[in-house]
Order: C-alpha cells, then structure tokens, then sequence
C-alpha cells in the first residue's frame, strides 16, 4: 500500500489502535507515514505521496531514463515528471517523460529542465490545489518546503479523489 493511502487508512482507525498498527509496519513505510502524519489532512502536505524522483540537473536524459526504469517500489501516477535540484537539493526543473524519452541521450535535465515548476507549498489548501492543477494541466505537482526543498508529489489522482464527493463516486451499473 502506498505511503499516503496508509496515512488515510490510518486516520480512519481510533487513536487508540495507530500507534499499535503504526508499529507493525516495516521502518521505512512507519518514516514515510509519520511524516504525512504531521501535516493537516486537506493540505498539500496531508494529500501528497512522498515518493517521487528527483535527480542533480546534471544527469542526462539517458541517467534520468535509467533512473524512472529502477524506480519500481513507486507509483506510476508520480514518474510521469521527473524533477532535478541543485547541489543544496532545492528544486530547480521539471521534465516530463515524453520529453526525456524524445531527447538525445547525452543531453542534461538543465537542459531539458522546465525551471520554475508550478508548485505549492505543504500548507496550500485543496481549492489553491486544484485551481493550480487545472489551470495548468498537471498531472503531477511538487510540494515545497518554506526553503524551496521538494518534500512529496501531488497526483491528479488523489485530488480528484478529495475533491469529488462520495456519493459522486458511486456507479449505476
């Protein structure tokens, strides 16, 4: 199970029994949790997955191609962009898979780099949220912290799941 779908399954248990089910998990699936945890559960910060991929603006498209394809343990929905960052780790760009895939090998994310990525920060609301998805078609989002360090993803997918209601969701078959 995914890192934030376990934080909401989580959530929807009585206090009294996290933290004995947070303790059964594998320590870094309980870090990743915990992390998602600290945050408001209708931020940014409470609907993002902190798997994503971000590699130094200096790997090639043929490095970050390589990259995407070891990435197996995370979810599809986020390799759809890659993100690279500098030497202190602040994000810098943003490459989608087509382009990476549609590049010389041997040229660099600098290169390739959408710089300036539309994102938000892990307190950004789900209204701030999704005006920014859709007004810029993203299918994925980085959330920053204060320092501009990319701290997880938004995906399309888990915010049309917290933006459509429940009983929107159900089917007539």
């Amino acid at each position: 199970m995914r890192s934030d779908d376990a934080a909401d399954a989580l959530l929807d248990l009585p206090q009294e029994r996290r933290q004995s089910v947070l303790d059964l998990l594998p320590q870094l699936q309980r870090h990743k949790i915990t992390i998602l945890l600290g945050y408001q559960e209708a931020t940014a910060g409470g609907l993002m997955s902190v798997d994503y991929l971000s590699v130094p603006t200096a790997f090639t498209a043929a490095d970050t191609i390589r990259a995407i394809a070891e990435a197996t343990d995370m979810q599809p929905e986020a390799l759809v962009v890659a993100f690279c960052h500098d030497q202190d780790r602040r994000l810098t760009g943003a490459v989608s898979l087509v382009t990476l895939v549609q590049s010389a090998p041997a040229t660099t994310m600098e290169t390739l780099a959408e710089p300036n990525p539309v994102h938000v920060h892990a307190d950004a609301d789900l209204p701030e949220i999704t005006r920014a998805m859709a007004d810029y078609n993203l299918l994925v989002m980085p959330v920053l912290d204060p320092d501009d360090h990319q701290i997880g993803v938004l995906t399309i997918d888990d915010i049309l799941e917290a933006t459509i209601p429940p009983e929107w969701r159900r089917r007539r078959e």
